[in-house]
């Protein structure tokens, strides 16, 4: 542990923890450091990791499982609620949907791998079908009342 100020009050409080093994000659290393550093009055606080894996581990009922994992890179995350969100780039595998969706009565669904739109009105129980062969309009008695693009049933 290192603490270090000069006399107008700039300084920083440095803590690291770091092994390491030494494997044909090379080195490697693992660690982490917590600081505190004052620069111009303002105050800056860290706390670094140097690993090729970081985890937060859950050990309950003896079931042990990684809700967060950063590893080469790459941060995975087992379940997560955000607040807000600023997204550059998103890639979905699967699908997107709202948490009130039950099919055919409420809410919003979009299916990315075949590429079709559902969206439900809860209020009247109609709903809309997008998909790449058009469009369909149901009731609240889910009577197809309006249908644009390929029909399906042509007699």
């Amino acid at each position: 542990m290192q603490t270090v100020f000069d006399k107008t009050g700039a300084g920083k409080s440095i803590y690291t923890l770091k092994m390491g093994v030494n494997v044909d000659g090379e080195f490697y290393d693992v660690g982490m450091a917590l600081g505190v550093e004052v620069v111009n009055g303002v105050v800056q606080r860290q706390f670094l990791v140097n690993a090729s894996t970081f985890g937060v581990m859950n050990n309950e009922d003896g079931n042990i499982s990684m809700p967060f994992v950063i590893q080469d890179g790459r941060m995975v995350v087992d379940n997560a609620m955000l607040g807000k969100a600023v997204i550059g780039r998103l890639q979905l595998t699967d699908y997107l949907e709202s948490d009130n969706y039950v099919s055919g009565r409420s809410g919003l669904r979009l299916d990315l791998k075949n590429g079709n739109l559902v969206m439900n009105s809860e209020s009247d129980g109609y709903s809309v079908t997008l998909s790449s062969k058009g469009l369909k309009v149901y009731d609240e008695n889910k009577d197809l009342i309006v249908e644009v693009g390929i029909f399906d049933n042509v007699n």
